[in-house]
């Protein structure tokens, strides 16, 4: 289920960046270099919204479905909650990803065989200290 709501997210995002195309002067042609700014600002804030709804829904949500057998929702929740209140370091976290996947383009994609498993483990041991998991699982 989480995937199939990243996926239908991703589709949105593809979808709105075609509309941005579209509504931009003859379809997309970019005649003078204010307009290629102004086209290379819209797109890149609305990215940056998506890439931060992404980042926000995602950040602990998938550990806390596979660590403690939660719904999609419980999950999701409880990630944005723990991302609001952490404004800073997962700012910090999410520039890092960035840092990482950037560094692992310019090697080929080489850098993705050592990036993966070290943003994996990291993203791990960052739920297990920001989500309190002593009340887990709740008694019935």
């Amino acid at each position: 289920m989480f995937t199939s709501v990243l996926i239908v997210l991703f589709l949105v995002w593809i979808h709105v960046g075609h509309l941005l195309h579209l509504f931009f002067p003859a379809g997309g042609f970019i005649s003078n270099k204010t307009d290629l700014v102004f086209f290379f600002g819209i797109g890149s804030a609305v990215g940056a919204v998506f890439a931060v709804v992404t980042f926000c829904i995602s950040a602990f949500s998938l550990p806390m479905i596979m660590d403690r057998h939660t719904d999609l929702v419980t999950g999701i929740v409880t990630s944005i909650n723990a991302v609001l209140r952490n404004r800073r370091v997962m700012l910090l976290w999410a520039t890092t990803i960035v840092g990482g996947m950037l560094l692992s383009v310019v090697t080929g994609l080489l850098g993705l065989v050592v990036v993966f498993p070290i943003i994996g483990h990291a993203t791990w041991h960052a739920y297990r200290e920001t989500v309190d998991a002593s009340a887990w699982p709740p008694r019935t």
